[in-house]
């Protein structure tokens, strides 16, 4: 292996990680905000709900009302809940975590897909970076890049698998 390809190999291993630390406290910030586990605890009251056209015959509805953080009889602004397949009446209370103008309602299954989106998404770099850092100290002549994102890609196709029955078990579990 030429001594160019193995700095670039050298360059990956330590290059990937470092970008996958960056992007993984975002990822994981996100997950907890989407699935309702990260925010400022409160109700939300419905106020209106827009009807939104997702396919053929399947709508999704958009509500929005006022926000009363916990332990407090004042609202503290408004709150849009995220979509759902289901119209609340107006009125209903929602306990959730709003962050931002958002709120969302406590999903276990939510929680359990999207971590297992970003472990499998983190996945493939840092398998990836194992197979250039050992690529660049061995220097096997013919080696490819794309065999280290290929590994990586088939254990994170695994993962999100995991995690899909995952989800799908606590929906049905109702956890």
């Amino acid at each position: 292996m030429r001594t160019g390809t193995r700095v670039w190999f050298g360059v990956l291993a330590v290059g990937m990680p470092l970008a996958l630390w960056l992007v993984l406290p975002f990822l994981w910030r996100q997950t907890l905000s989407m699935s309702g586990f990260a925010g400022e605890p409160g109700t939300v009251v419905v106020g209106s709900c827009e009807e939104v056209h997702v396919e053929r015959d399947s709508y999704q509805y958009t509500c929005s009302g006022a926000f009363f953080p916990d332990g407090s009889a004042v609202p503290a602004g408004t709150a849009t809940l995220r979509p759902s397949y289901e119209h609340p009446a107006e009125g209903t209370r929602f306990t959730v975590r709003r962050n931002g103008s958002t709120a969302a309602t406590k999903s276990t299954p939510e929680l359990v897909l999207g971590t297992g989106f970003m472990v499998a998404l983190a996945t493939i770099p840092a398998l990836a970076a194992c197979y250039f850092a050992v690529m660049a100290v061995l220097g096997r002549p013919g080696t490819r890049y794309a065999t280290g994102f290929l590994i990586g890609l088939f254990t994170a196709s695994a993962i999100w698998a995991l995690a899909l029955l995952g989800g799908l078990v606590t929906w049905i579990v109702g956890a």
